[in-house]
């Protein structure tokens, strides 16, 4: 009991002070940007010398742009509400969330103290051969490990670490960037660049047109970090992490992801790429037996 309890104490409580700080910069990050389209200060003034002015002022001119701006404003403005939408969901479920707390810690506590049996049940009750329900129970485990270590806690360290870079080279709104980079570190063959890249050469291009040397400089140093760290945890820690115990394609967890927390909610981050890869794992099997 006293582990279950803490368990969900260690996630719920640094879940709310995120949450709350989240909803907070979203809320600044939408007023700041709608001014800064509205105005064209999205990039810093026009300079005459050179290919990144050149660039700069391709850039400015094309969110000039009324057409480019009523895009940028509407996607803008439909991600905050989606975002402030679910946080100010929650107090008013403040009860359903409680009784799903309740049952968690109630199923937790019975799979921890029965588990292995349960698993040998399950074992014994799946109407298939002894050496397929061996295959399937190895790719249950290989893939909760895939998911759970090789692709969540991978994501959220390279979130955390990120949102961590932001706050270092200036960057606003930290922890709105770290929570959409742990998503986009789910994405396959594009991860966490599409996040920390622009940001950095957006400062690069800033400090460079302002003649700010300092801007620059912490712009070059988020490509260097981002590059160099944030990368590297996807590229180092998770093949050290998983090694060659889970082949689970990172397309089926995005999709699992994707699609769990559809049909689940929050749980669902978890539970949709096991369900997507037993579903596909039973599959091979009757492939085989087909053959």
């Amino acid at each position: 009991m006293v582990t279950s309890i803490l368990v969900i104490l260690v996630i719920t409580v640094p879940l709310i002070f995120a949450v709350n700080a989240i909803s907070r910069e979203a809320y600044v990050f939408y007023i700041t940007a709608k001014q800064k389209i509205s105005t064209g200060e999205l990039v810093a003034a026009e300079c005459y010398s050179g290919k990144i002015c050149s660039f700069s002022n391709y850039l400015k001119n094309s969110l000039a742009n009324p057409k480019i701006k009523f895009y940028l404003e509407n996607i803008l403005k439909k991600t905050t509400e989606y975002i402030t939408g679910k946080i100010s969901d929650i107090p008013q479920r403040l009860a359903i969330i409680g009784l799903n707390i309740f049952i968690v810690i109630f199923i937790m506590f019975y799979l921890f103290r029965d588990g292995e049996k349960a698993v040998r049940i399950a074992r014994d009750i799946i109407p298939i051969r002894k050496e397929h329900k061996e295959k399937i129970m190895t790719q249950f485990n290989d893939t909760i490990y895939a998911v759970i270590y090789g692709s969540i806690i991978t994501a959220l360290i390279q979130g955390a670490i990120g949102a961590l870079g932001f706050f270092v080279f200036g960057i606003p709104s930290p922890l709105l960037w770290g929570g959409v980079m742990v998503i986009a570190a789910l994405v396959p063959f594009i991860g966490t660049p599409i996040i920390w890249l622009p940001a950095g050469l957006l400062q690069v291009i800033n400090g460079y047109v302002t003649g700010n040397a300092l801007v620059v400089g912490k712009g070059i140093g988020l490509i260097v970090y981002g590059a160099l760290i944030i990368s590297s945890i996807d590229n180092l820690v998770k093949p050290k992490i998983i090694g060659e115990r889970a082949n689970v394609h990172p397309t089926l967890i995005l999709l699992g992801v994707l699609g769990g927390i559809h049909l689940f909610g929050v749980v669902g981050f978890i539970l949709g790429p096991l369900i997507l890869s037993l579903a596909f794992a039973f599959l091979k099997l009757y492939r085989q037996e087909m053959m």
